[in-house]
């Protein structure tokens, strides 16, 4: 946490975790409520059975700030167009390329306003899930099915899914193994995990308050804790090298010339040539440094796999696991039942 501050986790609130599916390509919204028993302390957790392609769920928040509304709409309008939020895309894409089968089931934590999400989704089957109702609302003004369940765990039942992404997520969160758990209970064995998360406690700035940062990483510190939380690790990368020289310039300016008033994230416009050839830069992602390790950078990349008792030769030098589901779409009603009766 910034200069060893100890940020406290908000108190634990009461009430009747939910769970609500529903379907972009279906014209009613379909609710399947779950209420704990009456006199139960434990929650009931409520398992969904993952298959509508393009949904969204609300995380259950795990400790930590939010990220502010008026964040939340200003990275609605540039994530399209920005070339930090499109170089990420082409990163995560080829990553996903390279370890996730087509086809595959995909739990996106953390989705934001979604812009990142519906750039890779595809023929994949996607459930992407949010704690902030400003990013659930934009997710769906693109169109993206989105359904919420408030509840001390994520609902998705155990084994689901092929593949969970969570991009710029678990520094927000105040207990980030317990949230690599979570994913992890969602994985199938053998499944693929994929994390981005900013580099260098130093590089702190009004940025990291602004979107609700606690902490950032080194490669090493986000490696010790996916394994804490039980992942076997492929790739620990630092990404967008190139441009940590001009961001810790900016830094520097910063803490000589602090802003006053509130701190808010900064996305500066740019000529659509220079917006463009930063994308590309920033593109090129971790695949080049699995062979030529560059030891620092703005981000850090990580891909992991949830151990399995014996794996397939082929899987070994990181060839995208096959999806053995062969499951067809269920109606919402259906689906709305799976998640009533577990």
């Amino acid at each position: 946490m910034r200069r060893g501050s100890a940020r406290q986790p908000p108190p634990a609130t009461t009430g009747a975790p939910h769970a609500t599916l529903v379907r972009d390509s279906h014209p009613r919204v379909t609710e399947a409520r779950r209420p704990l028993l009456p006199l139960s302390r434990r929650p009931v957790r409520a398992r969904v059975h993952l298959v509508a392609p393009r949904c969204a769920w609300r995380l259950p928040r795990l400790g930590g700030p939010r990220m502010r509304a008026d964040e939340v709409r200003q990275l609605a309008h540039t994530e399209e167009s920005y070339w930090w939020h499109r170089g990420r895309q082409r990163i995560v894409k080829r990553v996903l390329a390279r370890y996730v089968a087509p086809g595959s089931r995909i739990l996106d934590v953390g989705c934001g306003p979604g812009g990142t999400t519906e750039a890779y989704t595809g023929d994949n089957h996607v459930l992407a899930v949010d704690a902030s109702p400003e990013s659930v609302r934009h997710a769906h003004e693109r169109g993206l099915a989105v359904a919420s369940m408030d509840a001390a765990h994520l609902g998705v039942r155990p084994g689901a899914c092929d593949a969970v992404v969570s991009l710029d997520l678990i520094e927000h969160v105040a207990d980030d193994v317990g949230a690599l758990r979570e994913m992890y209970e969602t994985l199938r064995p053998g499944g693929v995990l994929i994390v981005t998360v900013p580099a260098y406690q130093f590089l702190w700035s009004a940025h990291d308050d602004a979107v609700g940062h606690l902490r950032r990483y080194t490669r090493g510190g986000l490696l010790r804790v996916a394994r804490e939380a039980g992942f076997e690790v492929v790739l620990g990368a630092y990404a967008m090298s190139s441009i940590l020289p001009a961001a810790m310039a900016v830094r520097l300016a910063e803490r000589l010339r602090p802003r006053r008033g509130e701190p808010a994230a900064r996305f500066i416009r740019l000529p659509g040539a220079v917006n463009g050839a930063l994308e590309r830069i920033i593109g090129l992602g971790p695949m080049p440094l699995r062979f030529v390790p560059i030891p620092f950078g703005l981000s850090i990349v990580l891909v992991a796999r949830r151990p399995v008792a014996a794996t397939r030769a082929g899987e070994a030098g990181g060839a995208p696991p096959r999806a053995e589901h062969a499951e067809e779409p269920r109606s919402p009603e259906l689906v709305a039942r799976s998640a009533l009766h577990g």
